[in-house]
C-alpha cells in the first residue's frame, strides 16, 4: 500500500474552461430523444477508462497514468466489476487507512466529551452529538470512501484502455459531482446531467494540498457541532465593524453603500459642512480572510463562546454581480482562533425579480434614502440601481447560506473528512 501526494495532483486536470468544454460538446448533437437518456453501446461512447486484469475484471474509471498504472474508481463501481478483489484486498486495506487516519480526530473528540462531562455535565445534547460523529469516524463495509485511487502492478494487469482527455475530464466531473451510473452513459448523457447542474454548484478538480492535519479536522467538526447547537457567535461585519446576525437589518446602511460613491461624496461634503464624519463604507471588497479581527474576537469571548460564523458582502455595480461568504472559525487551545471552513454564494441581476425589488423598495428605512437622494443627486438611476444590487446581494445571501448548511452538515457526519483526498491502494501482483 502507497499513499503519494502527487496523485491528487495528477487527479486535477489541466486547467480548462469548463464551459467551453460542455458548450462544444452540447453543441454537436442532440443529447437525447424524446426525453430519454442513452446508454453506451461501446467503449468509444463512453466517458471512463477501463483497466482489465489478468483474470479478466474490467474496473471502469479514469486513469491517472500508466506507468506505473493508477486509476480512480468510485467505490461502489469496483466492488459491482470485481467483489472478491473488493471484498479480499481492497477493503481491509481501507479499513485499515481510515482507522489510522481518523484515530487522533477520534482521539480529540473524546477528550471534549470528557470535558463536558465535568465542566458541563447536564450538556447532553452535545455529548450525544459528538459520539455520533465518533461512530461515524469507525469506518466499517458500509461507510467506506466513495471513491479510490487503485494501483495495479505490472502482473496484475492485462490491458489499460484510454480515451480522449475531452472524455475524461467529463468522467471526472460526474465523478466529484455524484453523476449516477455514468460509467456505463454514452457521453452525451454525461454532458447534458453535468449542463443541469448549476454553475456555483458543480464541483471541480482542485489543485493538490497537503493532507489536512487531524487536529484541524477535530476543530472543524467541533465548530461545526456548535453551529448546529447554536453555541457559535454570528456576526455580520460591514467594514470594519461587526454586528449580531440577529440584529435588524439595517437597510437603509446598505443602501447607502450601494448607491455609490457619488452620493457618498456629496454626503461627505454635507457632512464636513457641518463638521460631522462620515460613515466607513460598507463595501467588503477588500476584506482579509487571514484571521479572525480583533473586534470579532473580543464580541465571541465575551459571548463565552469558542466558534464565530462571520458573513460580509462585496458588490460590483457595473457588472451587475455580488457575492455573499460565510467563515466558520474556531479558537483552538494551542493556536488561537482559526478559520477552518469558508463558503461563498454569488448572484447577479439575472436572479432576482422584480417582486424582491420591490419588497427593499418598500423598507422604510429605504424609503428615506430614497428621498434623501431625489433631493442630493440629479441622476434618477442610481436608486433603481442601487434597489437591484439590493436584491442581489440578498440572493447571494441565501445561495451562500444554503452551502454553509450543507458544509455543516458534512462536517458532521464526517463526509468532508472521509473525502476530501481519495486513499491509494497497491493491488498487488500475485504470487508465483
Amino acid at each position: 500500500m502507497r499513499v503519494m501526494s502527487s496523485l491528487w495532483r495528477a487527479f486535477s486536470i489541466r486547467v480548462l474552461v469548463l464551459g467551453v468544454i460542455l458548450n462544444q460538446i452540447a453543441a454537436q448533437s442532440s443529447v437525447t430523444t424524446q426525453g430519454k437518456e442513452s446508454a453506451a453501446k461501446s467503449f468509444r461512447d463512453r466517458v471512463c477508462d477501463v483497466a482489465i486484469l489478468s483474470d479478466g475484471a474490467r474496473l471502469n474509471g479514469v486513469a491517472l497514468s500508466d506507468s506505473p498504472t493508477r486509476i480512480v474508481l468510485r467505490t461502489v463501481r469496483l466492488k459491482a466489476d470485481a467483489a472478491e478483489v473488493f471484498t479480499n484486498e481492497v477493503s481491509p486495506l481501507l479499513i485499515a487507512q481510515q482507522n489510522s487516519q481518523n484515530e487522533l480526530v477520534i482521539n480529540t473528540l473524546r477528550q471534549r466529551i470528557d470535558e463536558l462531562k465535568i465542566d458541563a455535565p447536564d450538556d447532553l445534547r452535545q455529548v450525544g452529538l459528538l459520539e455520533e460523529v465518533i461512530e461515524r469516524l469507525k469506518p466499517d463495509e458500509d461507510n467506506l470512501p466513495e471513491f479510490i485511487v487503485l494501483e495495479i502492478e505490472p502482473k496484475r494487469l492485462k490491458k489499460l484502455e484510454t480515451l480522449a482527455p475531452n472524455r475524461r475530464e467529463l468522467a471526472t466531473l460526474a465523478l466529484l459531482n455524484h453523476i449516477d451510473d455514468f460509467e456505463n452513459l454514452h457521453w452525451k448523457t454525461v454532458a447534458a446531467r453535468l449542463q443541469e447542474i448549476p454553475a456555483e454548484q458543480l464541483k471541480r478538480p482542485t489543485p493538490a494540498t497537503q493532507a489536512t492535519p487531524p487536529e484541524f479536522n477535530a476543530e472543524r467538526i467541533l465548530a461545526a457541532v456548535d453551529v448546529r447547537l447554536n453555541k457559535a457567535t454570528r456576526l455580520i461585519r460591514t467594514g470594519e465593524t461587526f454586528v449580531a446576525e440577529d440584529a435588524k437589518p439595517d437597510m437603509a446602511a446598505l443602501m447607502s453603500s450601494l448607491l455609490g460613491d457619488s452620493l457618498n461624496s456629496t454626503l461627505q461634503e454635507l457632512l464636513n459642512e457641518t463638521g460631522g464624519a462620515a460613515a466607513k463604507s460598507l463595501n467588503a471588497n477588500k476584506l482579509s480572510d487571514a484571521a479572525l479581527p480583533a473586534a470579532a474576537v473580543r464580541i465571541a469571548e465575551k459571548n463565552g463562546h469558542s466558534t464565530a460564523v462571520i458573513s460580509s458582502f462585496k458588490f460590483n455595480l457595473a457588472g451587475g454581480n455580488a457575492s455573499v461568504t460565510r467563515q466558520l472559525y474556531r479558537k483552538s487551545k494551542l493556536d488561537g482562533w482559526k478559520l477552518v471552513s469558508s463558503v461563498t454564494g454569488s448572484s447577479t441581476t439575472n436572479d432576482v425579480t422584480q417582486e424582491q425589488v420591490q419588497k427593499i423598495e418598500d423598507d422604510p428605512q429605504v424609503k428615506q434614502i430614497s428621498g434623501l437622494l431625489s433631493q442630493l443627486s440629479p441622476d434618477g438611476n442610481s436608486l433603481k440601481t442601487a434597489l437591484q444590487m439590493g436584491a442581489v446581494v440578498q440572493s447571494a445571501s441565501s445561495k451562500a447560506d444554503t452551502a454553509f448548511q450543507s458544509a455543516i452538515q458534512d462536517l458532521i457526519t464526517a463526509r468532508v473528512i472521509s473525502g476530501e483526498t481519495p486513499p491509494t491502494v497497491l493491488l498487488k501482483s500475485p504470487m508465483p
